[in-house]
């Protein structure tokens, strides 16, 4: 295939292809920048990511060592101890575990032995540390045993001695046993203060006051004698034994004192390993940061490089689409294309005074070329359609003239046809009419005279049973005047009952009222007879017959609120009673008083039906004349309805022969126009 560079098709595939490298420059920036951002955030994700988890997590671990060590060395019992030192070895692996995310992570082999190291410093001063809790704990456990021995022994040497002080003779005996019951309680003092001593010196000051109160102890014993049982001697014996040798509770806290000094001292050393660790693990942990973030300055950078790299070729790219579309699309191919098209819509339309002019030699010249040759074609056509159509139009104005005088002469006669017709239709529709009329006519007098044989004979009748309602309806308006008289008086009735009720009511609520005050009273009476009975009761034996009158005050006063509570139900028994008869009389004189406004209203209407009926009367009376004469009259319209029928069919006999000859003529005119059509 041939290439042109005058061809539109080479133009826009060259435009294209520029539009098309300019795509692949931008993505090919893009792929660049979003490998290197991939590159940065692989690093982020696979590496300082992980290192600055580990280093957290190792932080986080370190710092729950330090705490824990601290509630290991607070340990109050080997329960408390053990479950202190489990949670310290599952902190140390998960410390050694961070260590080897770390190593995982890419920690630098500096870096990763320091943390090891110390890692395994702090292990060992924790191992250090258990030995001397656990004594610590064994020493106190020992010490806590021994002296709730003591302390038991105690009491059981007390109650001893009280026992023999209650049956002691002599004033020297009971102070001897005094002396000694103190002496003991002072010895498990000392015992009990053992807990509190956090210093040696402490201990041997209770072990001096407890030597002291010890030899007093068996100076009283000695001064009572026989006195103090065998079981008593032996039992403070045993008691004074628990604070005495190595096994006594005073070498036991010197022992629990040294093990916790050593246990705080391991806890101690234990401690500064881990704030060793943490430091480490602190510079470690900005390491990690400072590798996390230029892990993300550098994705960052490259993605903020490649959306510049985008832009710019994206604004390359948009201005040199919008130069070929401006400069050469718009002002070029669509300027003239839609010249071209132009024309073609204006020859399509019939318009041929369009020229297309374009000197180019490229395709859209060639089809400029092709239009205007289809405008000269179209120009000779028009010539050519003009000749023949003014031929034709003298055809036509001559055909139109001959066409025109026959449907002059055919419409002229149409109509005049029509009319005859017409007229010679409705003449014969009159007459049929006519006859039909009169025949209806003759049918209807014969009824007519007949209806007003009948008519004259009921209007009689009416007029009679007319005179028959007037005087019933008097008869009934005198009936229910008196039933109104009735009803006022049964209206009269009820009011004065409706009085007498409301009288009642009114003396119930006075009763009611005096029932209240009678249960007032009987309160007031309960009342005095229960301050009586009471007044009685203070007197004693002398107010113990007034104390049975007061009662039975009190159970009359009872009796009579019992009372009154009846009378005061039954009261209001009667004002419901009332209440509802009051009510009932009420709505029965509203009754009478709607049938007292209903036999008026009634004996009015009976009024205006007894005139009716007069005016019935006397209009039957003249229907009856007027009957008579309308019969009369109809006997003549028979006679003048019969002449009528034989003139309408006279009439009608003419009307058929006019519209025969009307339909002959209308074929004649039809044939005569047939024929000059032909010509």
């Amino acid at each position: 295939m041939k290439i042109s560079l005058h061809s539109v098709q080479t133009r826009l595939l060259a435009a294209f292809a520029l539009v098309t490298v300019t795509t692949l420059a931008a993505a090919g920036a893009g792929l660049f920048s979003f490998a290197v951002a991939r590159t940065a955030m692989t690093d982020l994700v696979e590496e300082a990511a992980p290192l600055a988890e580990a280093t957290k997590s190792l932080e986080a671990t370190s710092g729950a060592i330090t705490g824990q060590l601290a509630a290991f060395a607070r340990s109050r019992d080997q329960i408390e101890a053990t479950s202190a030192e489990a949670q310290l070895n599952s902190l140390l692996a998960d410390a050694s575990a961070a260590v080897d995310r770390m190593e995982a992570a890419g920690l630098n082999q500096g870096d990763l032995t320091e943390i090891q190291t110390t890692l395994d410093d702090l292990a060992a001063r924790v191992a250090d540390a258990t030995g001397p809790v656990a004594r610590k704990l064994e020493a106190r456990e020992t010490r806590g045993e021994q002296t709730n021995a003591a302390l038991r022994e105690r009491q059981e040497a007390a109650t001893g001695l009280e026992t023999e002080l209650d049956t002691a003779s002599s004033a020297d005996e009971v102070e001897s046993l005094l002396r000694a019951i103190m002496g003991l309680n002072l010895i498990a003092t000392e015992y009990a203060e053992l807990d509190a001593v956090t210093e040696a010196e402490a201990v041997d000051a209770l072990e001096n006051r407890y030597l002291d109160a010890a030899d007093e102890l068996f100076v009283n014993l000695a001064i009572l004698g026989g006195s103090v049982s065998d079981e008593v001697r032996v039992t403070v014996n045993s008691f004074l034994e628990r604070g005495e040798g190595e096994t006594g509770l005073f070498d036991l806290a010197r022992r629990e004192l040294t093990a916790s000094e050593n246990a705080d001292y391991a806890v101690e050393e234990a401690r500064m390993a881990g704030a060793m660790m943490s430091q480490v693990v602190a510079s470690v942990a900005e390491v990690a940061q400072t590798r996390t973030d230029q892990a993300m300055a550098s994705g960052n950078s490259a993605i903020a490089f490649g959306t510049v790299l985008i832009a710019i070729i994206a604004v390359v790219a948009v201005a040199l689409s919008a130069a070929i579309t401006y400069f050469y699309v718009n002002n070029n191919l669509l300027k003239r294309l839609t010249g071209i098209s132009r024309a073609m819509s204006a020859l399509a339309d019939g318009d041929t005074s369009r020229e297309v002019d374009d000197s180019g030699r490229d395709e859209i010249a060639g089809m400029a070329r092709s239009v205007e040759v289809f405008r000269e074609n179209a120009i000779e056509r028009q010539r050519l359609e003009s000749e023949t159509a003014a031929e034709r139009q003298a055809r036509e104005t001559r055909a139109k003239s001959i066409e025109e005088l026959v449907k002059g002469f055919d419409d002229a006669s149409s109509r005049a046809l029509n009319a005859v017709s017409e007229a010679a239709n409705e003449m014969e529709m009159a007459a049929n009419a006519l006859t039909e009329s009169s025949h209806g006519a003759s049918q209807k007098t014969a009824d007519a005279n007949e209806a007003g044989s009948t008519a004259a004979q009921n209007v009689d009748t009416v007029a009679a049973a007319a005179e028959e309602m007037t005087s019933s309806i008097s008869e009934i308006a005198q009936q229910i005047s008196r039933s109104s008289d009735i009803a006022q008086q049964a209206a009269s009735r009820v009011g004065e009952a409706n009085h007498d009720v409301r009288t009642l009511s009114d003396a119930a609520h006075k009763i009611d009222g005096v029932v209240k005050l009678i249960n007032d009273i009987a309160e007031q009476t309960n009342l005095l007879a229960l301050n009586a009975t009471i007044e009685a009761a203070r007197a004693g034996e002398a107010g113990k017959g007034f104390a049975v009158v007061a009662s039975e005050v009190k159970t009359l006063a009872s009796q009579t609120a019992s009372a009154t509570g009846s009378i005061s139900e039954q009261i209001t028994g009667i004002q419901d009673a009332t209440q509802k008869a009051v009510d009932a009389i009420a709505n029965i004189g509203e009754v009478i008083s709607e049938m007292n406004e209903i036999s008026t209203a009634i004996a009015a209407a009976m009024e205006e039906q007894r005139a009716a009926a007069s005016e019935i009367t006397r209009s039957a009376q003249e229907a009856a004349g007027g009957t008579r004469r309308v019969a009369e009259s109809i006997q003549g319209v028979d006679a003048t309805v019969s002449e009528t029928g034989q003139c309408a069919a006279q009439v009608n006999q003419a009307a058929s022969s006019l519209n025969t000859e009307a339909e002959d003529l209308r074929g004649a005119v039809a044939r005569f126009l047939d024929g000059v059509r032909a010509a």
